[in-house]
């Protein structure tokens, strides 16, 4: 132990300790407040005037009662403690007046020297004082640069300005403002006037005093730290406060554009084509700048700006938990982009529901109207064209009361205007060649249709006979037969498009929607033939009536990228894996400076695009270790993967090294003092480190001493590393440099004394000794040995460049009339001013009178660290939890054997900053570190449980519609189930071939979700729920257009039945029951056609098929068939067609 008033008196300036000094820390600049030890001794000789000290200084309130500024406190309130002393001398020195006028002339010097002393000392805590409030601010400042980066535009950047304007008050040495910058220069340039002043061994006592009241006293630099202090933790609460509410309105936000996905996607819009929007104009406010937007481009951008969404989310909670640089602005940042893409996403759907619940209303409207226009029509044409007319219009009412999507229904009004446009043509024609005319326009526009299926490499030979036989019968028919032939040149177009949408409708949607999603992973070129092609594509379906006619190049280009991809797959999965690899390494922390530690490397890496690859893939990879663990093997600096999954897999590999993994690369130390009162050494430290970690530089030294302002004993410095150089700094303060023997020889009235000194700590460059001679003995001899000394009423010793183990002596021979009365008196005066004198008043009981001499001002030694009072502070401030623990330690008897056992039962794999500060003996701030590290892996586990469980919720969802999925799939086959002979009839059927992409595509999702199902570990949440969006859809999809089929057989069994009723006989009958029996048992499309075939037959026109001739029955048997549809519908009673309603 070492004096605690002779260490206070000499310790100066520290460095605050930090591996990388930050930007925005004041502690960068507490050097310029200069620490002095002055000696005060010339003032035996040169008195200054102690008047100045009269008043104490104070102390800040606001700093008292923060906890967070203890340090600072007790320095300052050493500070007022001497101040008190310099100030209890003064008033003596003002005040008390001895009678004989040498012993006032020498006691005047004597209190000079002591206020001075007191002042100096005052003055010097409270320099003390102010760095340790900067160390205390820039810990809390250190945090809120650590929550915030650049990017960041909250409160805090207003408060990380100020601070960087503080920062330049400082070094532009502005003193005139009220910025704690300000308040720092005038403290600094009063502490350097001060110490100049003794400097130049003329004091003043004012500029003493009046520059420690700057730097503690109530409107002082403490202070102002105290309230930026209040400000920066209110930052960080603030940024706390919104990362909570920003989380909790993301998750709002979320719930409502889920549900408004959800709802986007139950009303089947993407289904919906362009050719709507073309019906119905521009004209409402609802349809302007929107007229031609792709209801499947908005779906596509809804779930893409969700699925989006929820990864920045989900980067927000990683940032968040991580703690890593500008964690909080960078998560908060996330969420921000998170609500931006949300509210994108639920504005999309809102717009897009809007826009299609107006473009519903429109086309029904129009609809009506057109129907209303046909029923007039009908009024006044001939009786079977009427008739005909209004047999269609009623059919059309059935089929809309099964429609339960916009979707389905706009698509439904658009089929539906087509054919009342046709109905509207055949009854407004004034004269039977005009209808003619009509209906060859049309079978130009199909023959150029056909031109464009040849080009691309079409047969449509079906289409193109169907259209010959209708050219071929058009000349001669009558009004009769021109409906139905009108009718089946749409059938013909409708062939064409079937046939495209049969041998490039699946193969192509598949190429686009796989290149599609690899287009970000591509070279330019493949990149522009996939942009390029995404005009002919409504979302992922290809629209074959706007690709009609470049369908052969475009399968050219999209098969060479496509082959492209095939090729080069290994090359695009490893440039991929590559950019998205990440590398952690940790280390078992603390780790020791030089010695070897043991590293773990964790390599991982995801796979987002939708590529597979079967054989093994070697990324390299910048790491070394042997494998542990992992999915992936590790060799010659390769991650190597047996396999490639697919779209959503994720790999990972640990390593384990032994290795050292920080050096020492050079160190310093200069000295700012060395005397008496002990030495301090100012030491920087240069470690390269691997990695980023907590450490321990050991300090290997044979001697006593303590490190100030930073975690550390007498063994071991902690310290935060970052990857690459770290100046590493702090102080040392060593208490007894040199060792001093004094021995005394009295005899008569001659005193010899003996100074024998000995360096036992470190080189140094000078080395002082002052001790004043308060007795009436003069001079006789002074004798030197290695150093220079200079004795009168006080002996000053200076020793240059004095090395480790050197030694050097001074002997010096006094001439004293009577040394017990000097002693006796000196004493006696030392104990009238209040100082401490119980030890020099035991000696002169001794008769040691030198020593007793020697022993005034004396007090106890350093008082033993506060373990409880430390451990009730930070319950203070902790949770209820911690408190408790913390509360019985320090009720315990041994409370730091307590708090010991507390923190290694804390102490975690991941705790490095709490296993560096235990190694060091700080078990209160281990504790503290553990704690909240425990806290940040609950929430981590927590989160990480929270992906595991939706992932879980997700794929139950899956299992809950596999039923139905199945169930759809099986009803897909039997609808469309035909024999041999409707085969050829079938692959021409558009709807046929619309609904098998939708089951071909239903049957990939469900493949992929039945392989997440089966190991869920390799895919990710993100690509869960897109797979699992997209297999809802095109389930929904899938289950309309069988319905679509299903209404439409109902339809067309109905109206042959009725046509039976009157044109049929026993030998159409069976034809009818075949119809009827195909339809009840769910061979919807097979009683469809069956139907169709049999009302061609009864309406005496043959259904077209590549079997047979084209045959137009007319003449009487064509009469008879229009006098019977005239009396069916003209006879009283006969309904009218109605309005669609919504």
């Amino acid at each position: 132990m070492f004096n605690v008033n002779r260490f206070y008196q000499v310790v100066l300036a520290a460095a605050l300790f930090s591996s990388l000094i930050g930007a925005l820390q004041l502690s960068e600049y507490a050097y310029l407040l200069e620490e002095k030890n002055p000696s005060t001794s010339f003032l035996y000789v040169f008195p200054s005037s102690c008047t100045g000290f009269t008043q104490a200084i104070g102390l800040s309130s606001r700093a008292r009662q923060n906890q967070e500024f203890a340090e600072a406190v007790d320095w300052a309130l050493k500070a007022r403690e001497e101040s008190e002393l310099a100030s209890v001398t003064a008033f003596f020195y003002d005040n008390v007046r001895l009678v004989d006028w040498g012993s006032q002339f020498l006691y005047q010097r004597w209190l000079s020297e002591k206020c001075f002393r007191h002042g100096s000392q005052a003055l010097y805590y409270s320099v003390r004082s102010a760095k340790a409030g900067l160390k205390a601010l820039d810990e809390n400042v250190a945090l809120l640069e650590k929550m915030t980066d650049p990017s960041y535009e909250g409160a805090a950047g207003g408060i990380k300005a100020a601070l960087r304007e503080a920062s330049s008050f400082i070094e532009e040495r502005d003193a005139s403002g009220n910025s704690i910058g300000n308040y720092f220069e005038r403290g600094r340039a009063a502490t350097h006037s001060a110490w100049e002043g003794f400097d130049f061994k003329a004091p003043a006592a004012n500029a003493v005093r009046g520059a420690a009241a700057l730097l503690v006293d109530a409107d002082s630099l403490l202070e102002r730290e105290v309230l930026l202090n209040d400000v920066v933790k209110s930052a960080v609460a603030s940024l706390e406060e919104e990362f909570a509410v920003y989380t909790a309105t993301v998750k709002e936000r979320r719930e409502s554009a889920d549900s408004g996905l959800k709802r986007l996607e139950a009303e089947e819009l993407s289904v919906v084509s362009n050719d709507a929007f073309l019906a119905v104009g521009g004209a409402s406010t609802a349809m302007t700048g929107l007229d031609f937007d792709s209801f499947a481009e908005d779906l596509r951008l809804t779930r893409r700006a969700y699925e989006d969404a929820l990864l920045y989310e989900q980067s927000a909670k990683s940032f968040w938990a991580g703690k890593g640089s500008g964690y909080a602005s960078k998560a908060i940042n996330k969420l921000l982009e998170s609500l931006q893409l949300l509210d994108k996403s639920i504005q999309r759907a809102d717009a897009s529901l809007e826009r299609g619940v107006e473009l519903e209303r429109r086309i029904r409207e129009r609809l009506n109207e057109e129907k209303a226009v046909v029923r007039a029509l009908a009024e006044n044409a001939e009786a079977y064209a009427s008739a005909t007319a209004v047999a269609r219009l009623d059919a059309l009412e059935e089929q809309q009361k099964t429609l339960a999507s916009l979707g389905q229904k706009i698509n439904y009004y658009l089929r539906q205007l087509n054919e009342v446009a046709r109905i509207k043509a055949f009854l407004s024609s004034d004269s039977l060649e005009e209808e003619k005319a009509g209906l060859k326009a049309r079978l130009l526009e199909a023959r150029e249709i056909v031109a464009l299926a040849e080009k691309d490499g079409l047969g449509a030979e079906w289409a193109k006979q169907a259209l010959n036989r209708v050219e071929v019968a058009l000349p001669s028919a009558g009004a009769d037969a021109l409906f139905v032939l009108a009718d089946d040149v749409e059938k013909a177009v409708e062939s064409i498009y079937a046939e495209a949408l049969e041998k490039y409708g699946a193969l192509l949607g598949g190429y686009y929607s796989h290149l599609n999603a690899l287009r970000n992973a591509l070279p330019d070129e493949q990149r522009a033939e996939v942009v390029s092609a995404s005009a002919f594509f409504d979302g992922e379906q290809l629209n074959v009536e706007r690709a009609l006619g470049s369908l052969k190049e475009l399968r050219k280009s999209l098969e060479g990228v496509e082959s492209f991809v095939v090729v080069e797959t290994p090359n695009l999965l490893r440039a991929h894996l590559t950019e998205n690899l990440e590398i952690v390494e940790s280390v078992d922390e603390p780790v020791t400076v030089g010695r070897e530690t043991l590293v773990t490397t964790t390599i991982s890496t995801k796979n987002d695009l939708p590529l597979s690859y079967d054989s093994i893939l070697a990324i390299p990879v910048d790491a070394a270790g042997s494998l542990v663990e992992g999915n992936a093997r590790f060799e010659n600096k390769k991650l190597y993967l047996d396999s490639v999954w697919g779209e959503g897999a994720s790999y990972y590999a640990v390593l384990e090294r032994i290795a050292v993994v920080e050096q020492l690369v050079s160190s310093s130390r200069s000295q700012v003092f060395a005397d008496q009162n002990g030495a301090l050494f100012e030491e920087t430290h240069s470690i390269d480190s691997e990695v980023a970690a907590w450490s321990v530089l050991l300090l290997d030294r044979d001697y006593a001493f303590e490190v100030l302002d930073a975690p550390a004993n007498e063994s071991a410095v902690a310290f935060r590393a970052e990857k690459g150089i770290n100046k590493v700094f702090f102080s040392v303060f060593v208490a007894e440099p040199v060792k001093l023997t004094k021995s005394f020889e009295y005899e008569a009235e001659t005193v010899t004394i003996r100074y024998e000194f000995e360096n036992v700590a470190e080189s140094l460059d000078s080395y002082s000794y002052s001790e004043q001679n308060p007795l009436n003995c003069s001079l006789l001899d002074l004798h030197e040995d290695g150093l220079e000394a200079e004795a009168n009423e006080f002996m000053e010793v200076l020793i240059e460049d004095f090395a480790v183990k050197e030694k050097a002596s001074l002997t010096a021979t006094y001439r004293c009339e009577s040394l017990e009365e000097a002693a006796q008196e000196f004493v006696e005066n030392a104990e009238a001013i209040g100082l401490e004198t119980s030890e020099a008043l035991q000696l002169l009981e001794e008769g040691d009178y030198l020593a007793a001499v020697n022993a005034v001002g004396n007090k106890a030694g350093l008082k033993e660290k506060d373990w409880a009072g430390e451990a009730l502070a930070l319950a203070a401030e902790s949770g209820e939890e911690l408190a408790a623990l913390l509360q019985e330690a320090a009720e315990s008897g041994n409370v730091e054997k307590s708090l010991k056992s507390l923190a290694n039962a804390l102490l975690c794999k991941t705790c490095g900053e709490a296993k560096a500060l235990y190694a060091v003996g700080d078990y209160l701030g281990a504790i503290e570190s553990a704690w909240n590290e425990a806290k940040r892996v609950e929430q981590e586990e927590a989160g990480k449980e929270a992906v595991e469980k939706e992932k879980e919720a997700r794929l139950n969802s899956f299992m809950e519609l596999q039923g139905e999925v199945e169930a759809a799939l099986a009803d897909f086959e039997k609808v469309f189930e035909v024999g041999d002979d409707y085969k050829a009839t079938r692959a021409r059927s558009l709807q046929y071939q619309e609904a098998l992409n939708h089951k071909n595509e239903l049957e990939k999702k469900k493949s992929w979700l039945e392989k997440a199902l089966a190991d869920p570990s390799k895919y990710d949440l993100a690509a869960i729920e897109s797979y699992l969006s997209s297999l809802e859809f095109e389930l929904s999809s899938l289950e309309a257009a069988l319905n679509d089929v299903k209404t439409k057989a109902e339809q067309e069994v109905a109206l042959a039945e009725a046509q039976q009723k009157e044109f049929g006989n026993s030998s159409t009958q069976p034809q009818l029951n075949e119809a009827r029996s195909l339809l009840e048992s769910g061979r919807a499309y097979s009683a469809y056609v069956t139907a169709n075939a049999l009302r061609h037959d009864l309406l005496g026109v043959e259904a077209p098929n590549e079997q047979e001739n084209w045959r137009v029955l007319l003449g009487a048997f064509g009469l008879v068939v229009l006098g019977a549809l005239a009396l069916h519908y003209w006879k009283p009673g006969h309904k009218k067609a109605k309005s669609v309603e919504p």
